[in-house]
């Protein structure tokens, strides 16, 4: 009788461990940025991501024109990408979308406070 629990269990754990692997799953494996979140200081100024992707990829940045995204696209590989604000007094945010492949893959969050 334990011999039958024994075999399951081992069953079991082979199984999970089959399952495992090291690349990144689906969509994931598409495009990966160095950072989802870009934050501009109140004073305005800018900052630098870099984006790497599998595919082509555009940048979605409708809704915030007072946000300045270079380069807005790119091709497989790595791009440096450069997210840029005039000076403000109030708080400002915005929602980057990533496109490749025809679908939405990532969102970033930009803040210029």
């Amino acid at each position: 009788m334990k011999l039958r629990y024994i075999i399951a269990s081992l069953a079991a754990v082979l199984t999970l461990a089959a399952g495992c692997t090291k690349e990144m799953p689906g969509d994931l494996a598409e495009v990966q940025v160095s950072s989802s979140f870009v934050s501009i200081p109140e004073a305005g100024g800018s900052q630098t991501i870099t984006v790497v992707a599998t595919g082509a990829w555009t940048l979605d940045n409708s809704g915030s024109s007072w946000l300045t995204v270079s380069p807005a696209s790119g091709n497989a590989g790595s791009t440096v990408v450069t997210f840029s604000a005039d000076g403000t007094v109030n708080s400002r945010s915005a929602v980057i979308k990533i496109n490749i492949n025809g679908k939405t893959l990532f969102k970033l969050l930009c803040n210029n406070s």
